[in-house]
């Protein structure tokens, strides 16, 4: 159906000349009035996304949100005015119908507050699909959407509403990043057919030729993935572009194609070599580009009309046909399976089954101490019965961080798997595990991956476009200190924690038993726009209570769990501890209490939730006339500070670990409870010292 569709004919070259030529003038003004950007490759690509954008993608400009859209990556996020220019000219409306990437905005390439930021940003600019400029990150992602619309393809196989392609366009520095190789294997394996990736092969890295340091046959490497191979040995012309589009249709395996360009097409003496990269345009390199593409007597910034309507009666009728088509298709589907089209408008509306967490009422505590990944595994595969949209693995060590779901089938399509399966095997690909779980989501899927905390770094880039986009992912991280213990310290997780902290935008958990674990799942599965890091212990911690999961408000970052006070309300000192820590704060807690100290125990899983609550809640939990306040957490000390205060002490890590006994080493780095009672007691005697 959709291939009919794309079928359009192709009479107007002239005008197909002309949208090319207003292509490349309108992004080249842009950079000039911009006073910088990077002109190299959209001058060098603008056929081929002529070709793309008005001869094959199915799109609706009018309705850049439809669900059932093809998808866009401009992985080289510097090569963005482009793409604005694009949207300008096939006249992208809002929500109201109103032209939305106007010339004024053109003009405001690069300034702040614009809709034309220097690189694409989701959720910033409409129609663009991702945050992209970290290179390899957009040819990564565009994994994960291509596996998720082949998981609901799959899925919803009497629906028909699923024939969507994703289009990247990368570059040399996509392709020698090691995340697109990551991408690109799990792809070949996957045999994600509806994927195709179109590679800007100018020959011309920002040092020079790309010989200085890339000189292997990419071809041959993706052919070795598995991929489909297309080669286009010129790329000014589009129409040998659209031919290689068109043979990308209806395949079993993702496809490459070698698109051959020049970079800075028209640039004066800079045509082809690296200083056409970026930078400023000059006023006889801009009167250049007019010539070559006969551009004269026009106003600055402004096509004639007839390439808005050569624009609007390729892609713009092509795209609203599909639209019109897929919602028919999507009514009929509606009224013959409604509750299978309830959970599909759910999955597009970001929105959870009602009653979803009714599972995590019947989930029971375990009898004695248990660690914390084996509660999240078992909350994790009870949520995935409710949820169906759930899905996810690890890279490599599903065993032992417990994302493998249970009765689930392995996700791919060779023999053996299914695109139905919800357990992904990313193999040891941390990097590009975390950028595929990000476009998963932007399909509008629930995407969780997990890894050993130590290995965080892999997985960091992935995690901060996660935030900067807002997607729900959850990142699950286990064996959350140096009680590791033998692997040693490659594998004992130390800064990583503060690490993750400082990351805007990112919510971290770290729970201290079973019930705390059912809150933070809970937390993370409500959450809408942000990302969840959850931090899970290897070794085994006891159950603080056996209290009612509502009794344990996770969501609020930090409370009172235990404490003795004076008659005005307040305690003489505060424990504060996170994770399995807080059960040596509450060991300590007791014995302070036998002493008469009036102690208050918080447990603080989640500084990020903490710092959403009231100042009221937040003065009610750590009153600011308590200045005798103690830390304790097998991390570095740093994320603390603002919470200990000047007078505090904190009982940390502060260097790495050895192998060896995890608890061993644990008492050998001061983790015990006497030396937890003998660093309150100076922390009391300073703060009483300073009040006389």
């Amino acid at each position: 159906m959709q291939d009919k569709v794309r079928n359009d004919p192709i009479h107007d070259i002239h005008g197909a000349e002309k949208a090319i030529a207003a292509l490349r003038i309108l992004s080249a003004e842009s950079v000039y009035h911009a006073g910088s950007g990077h002109l190299g490759a959209p001058l060098g690509l603008a056929p081929a996304l002529y070709a793309l954008w008005a001869h094959e993608i199915l799109y609706d400009p009018t309705n850049p949100l439809w669900e059932g859209r093809d998808r866009f990556i401009l992985s080289g996020g510097h090569g963005s005015v482009l793409y604005y220019v694009l949207m300008h000219l096939a006249a992208f409306r809002d929500s109201k119908g109103q032209a939305y990437l106007t010339s004024e905005q053109l003009r405001k390439l690069r300034k702040l507050g614009s809709l034309t930021p220097a690189h694409p940003e989701y959720g910033h600019t409409l129609g663009v699909e991702m945050t992209t400029g970290p290179l390899g990150q957009g040819c990564a992602s565009s994994v994960g959407m291509a596996a998720g619309v082949k998981w609901l393809q799959a899925s919803y196989p009497d629906s028909n509403l699923f024939e969507q392609r994703i289009f990247t366009f990368c570059g040399d520095g996509d392709l020698m990043e090691g995340i697109s190789a990551e991408a690109a294997s799990l792809a070949g394996h996957w045999g994600l057919g509806n994927l195709v990736w179109i590679y800007d092969n100018n020959k011309v890295s920002i040092e020079g030729k790309t010989t200085l340091a890339f000189s292997e046959d990419v071809t041959a490497r993706f052919k070795a993935y598995g991929w489909h191979i297309e080669t286009v040995e010129d790329g000014e012309d589009w129409q040998a572009v659209l031919q290689a589009l068109k043979k990308t249709r209806g395949r079993d395996r993702p496809t490459f194609i070698d698109l051959h360009t020049c970079i800075g097409r028209g640039l004066l003496n800079r045509e082809g070599t690296e200083r056409a990269h970026g930078g400023t345009l000059t006023k006889e390199e801009l009167q250049t580009l007019y010539r070559l593409n006969n551009w004269h007597g026009k106003d600055f910034l402004a096509a004639d009309q007839d390439v808005f309507a050569h624009f609007a009666e390729t892609l713009g009728l092509r795209g609203q046909k599909a639209h019109e088509a897929w919602q028919r298709k999507f009514q009929i589907f509606k009224k013959d399976n409604p509750e299978k089209a309830l959970c599909l408008e759910n999955i597009f509306k970001g929105k959870l089954p009602q009653n979803w967490d009714q599972c995590l009422e019947e989930i029971l505590s375990e009898k004695g101490s248990v660690s914390t990944r084996i509660s999240s595994g078992k909350i994790l595969s009870a949520i995935a019965e409710t949820v169906p949209f759930l899905l996810g693995g690890a890279g490599d060590v599903g065993p032992s961080t417990f994302t493998l779901l249970a009765n689930e089938k392995d996700f791919g399509g060779k023999e053996g798997f299914s695109f139905t399966g919800r357990n992904f095997h990313f193999g040891v690909r941390e990097a590009g595990m975390g950028a595929i779980a990000n476009g998963i989501a932007l399909i509008g899927l629930r995407p969780f991956v997990g890894t050993f905390l130590a290995f965080f770094d892999y997985i960091h880039p992935a995690i901060r476009l996660s935030a900067m986009m807002k997607l729900p992912v959850i990142y699950v991280f286990t064996l959350d200190s140096i009680k590791v213990g033998e692997d040693g310290p490659t594998h004992q997780p130390v800064e990583q924690l503060a690490q993750l902290r400082s990351i805007p935008g990112l919510t971290v958990i770290r729970p201290a038993d079973e019930c705390e674990t059912q809150q933070a799942w809970h937390f993370a599965m409500e959450a809408k726009r942000t990302p969840i890091a959850l931090i899970f212990s290897r070794q085994s911690v006891p159950q603080l209570t056996a209290s009612h999961i509502a009794d344990y408000p996770v969501s609020k970052g930090a409370y009172i769990l235990k404490e003795a006070c004076h008659e005005n309300g307040l305690p003489e000192c505060i424990l504060m501890a996170s994770g399995s820590e807080v059960a040596l704060a509450e060991e300590v807690w007791k014995k302070l209490i036998l002493s008469d100290v009036k102690a208050r125990l918080v447990s603080f899983p989640s500084f990020e939730c903490f710092e959403q609550q009231s100042e009221a809640y937040k003065e009610k939990i750590l009153p600011s006339s308590v200045r005798a306040r103690i830390a304790v957490e097998l991390g570095v000390s740093q994320p603390w500070g603002k919470y200990l205060g000047l007078e505090g002490g904190m009982l940390s890590v502060e260097d790495f670990g050895e192998s060896g006994d995890g608890e061993i080493l644990a008492r050998s780095r001061g983790f015990t409870e006497e030396n937890l009672l003998d660093l309150v007691r100076k922390v009391l005697l300073r703060c009483q010292n300073k009040i006389e």
